[in-house]
């Protein structure tokens, strides 16, 4: 078995798809990079909150609007309040930029005490509110100063990479690599000369999907790694001990519900401080099965169809729509069906960033959508997939 991995494994490396496929992930995930930085560059405090009152003024415009829904202005108002909320993070910044950082957070956090007493800004703003002031002092407790938006160091940019190329890039690149596992042995007639050896189908079709998942894998972990050390040596690592909080579990949100249909907010105590190190080793987890779950996927579209370019281009276009549509309707869907529908499709757990940080359970808007329904869903797919694949290799007349 291993040496039949072993020959897959070069089979793949040897590739000029393969050696395209990852030459255009390099460039693309290079190009994410530096548009993260830029973007990072030019956050500074004052600028976004300019920012910030121009989107707020957008979304009152669409909310405005005689034909919009109330549903949509529900989420609008909900969308605003975020914003202002930020807005004042911004200019308290800004107001106390000349503090010592841990004078800037003991202050913070009164600040954010007296709004929490006051309760003017809804209960999803004291649940923020109180997440802040727990970072807030964990930081001063363990001696950690926060990382500024406007600082670029390896562990702050890495995320938002991830986040941008999870979704499209990573899954056409898989497509390209994967596509004609099986497929692409039918026009030079080598699967025939394949089994005609002493070797069973299923370990020939085990065989391919696993050297698949190790190409996949480590290509991108490896362009990843290239990628964090530059930017570590170019602006700083970072504290890899830097917190962040997170929400592992939401709950029905019954204003939202009534509203829009759907909707969470988080449980209270399912409150967790990660590391930027732990959470990145958590996303990366789940960031593998996703590319598990999409080599599986191309598995069985390779053995369902007898022509490389076939395969290849029915992967591509299927991945592209649940990509494009997915990702439209998570942002910005207000249909509870398709929301549903999109829970248990692969491609929604795209990065593992947005899971661990609880955005996907948010934007999905279902409690049951937690972290480990995420890693379920994916394995639930990489089972089926490579199951139904599994049976119709070994049950089909490829030698007559």
């Amino acid at each position: 078995m291993f040496k039949l991995i072993k020959n897959e494994i070069k089979k793949i490396l040897l590739s000029k798809k393969y050696i395209i496929a990852i030459g255009i992930f390099l460039i693309l995930y290079s190009g994410m990079t530096f548009l993260s930085y830029n973007n990072a560059m030019n956050s500074k405090p004052a600028e976004r909150i300019k920012s910030n009152e121009k989107y707020i003024k957008n979304l009152n415009e669409e909310k405005n609007d005689k034909d919009i829904t109330d549903k949509k202005k529900a989420e609008i108002d909900n969308k605003i309040k975020e914003i202002e909320n930020i807005n004042k993070n911004l200019q308290f910044q800004i107001e106390n930029s000349n503090l010592k950082w841990q004078d800037r957070l003991k202050k913070n956090n009164e600040v954010i005490e007296q709004k929490i007493k006051d309760n003017k800004d809804g209960d999803e703003a004291i649940i923020q509110y109180k997440q802040e002031i727990e970072v807030n002092n964990y930081s001063l407790k363990n001696n950690i100063e926060p990382t500024p938006n406007n600082k670029v160091t390896a562990f702050s940019l890495m995320p938002k990479v991830n986040i941008f190329t999870g979704m499209l890039i990573i899954t056409i690149i898989i497509a390209i690599i994967s596509s004609d596992l099986i497929a692409g042995e039918f026009t030079p007639a080598t699967i025939k000369l394949l089994l005609t050896k002493p070797v069973s189908r299923q370990k020939v079709l085990f065989s391919k999907f696993i050297a698949a998942i190790c190409v996949c894998t480590v290509s991108f972990l490896l362009v990843k790694l290239i990628v964090f050390l530059i930017i570590g040596i170019g602006f700083g690592f970072g504290d890899y001990r830097e917190p962040m909080g997170v929400y592992t579990a939401y709950i029905n949100d019954k204003n939202l519900v009534a509203k829009l249909g759907f909707g969470v907010k988080p449980d209270t105590n399912s409150f967790k401080i990660y590391s930027v190190l732990q959470a990145m080793l958590l996303s990366e987890g789940i960031n593998i099965l996703f590319i598990i779950a999409c080599t599986a996927v191309c598995l069985l579209i390779s053995t369902l169809t007898k022509k490389s370019s076939s395969s290849i281009s029915i992967t591509v276009i299927f991945f592209v729509i649940l990509s494009i549509f997915g990702g439209s309707q998570l942002a910005n869907g207000q249909n509870g069906v398709i929301k549903k529908i999109l829970s248990v499709l692969f491609t929604t757990y795209s990065s593992g960033e947005l899971v661990i940080s609880g955005e996907t359970n948010k934007m999905l808007g279902f409690a049951y959508a937690n972290n480990y329904f995420a890693i379920g869903i994916l394995i639930v797919w990489i089972i089926v997939c490579y199951g139904i694949a599994n049976m119709v290799f070994t049950k089909r007349d490829i030698l007559s």
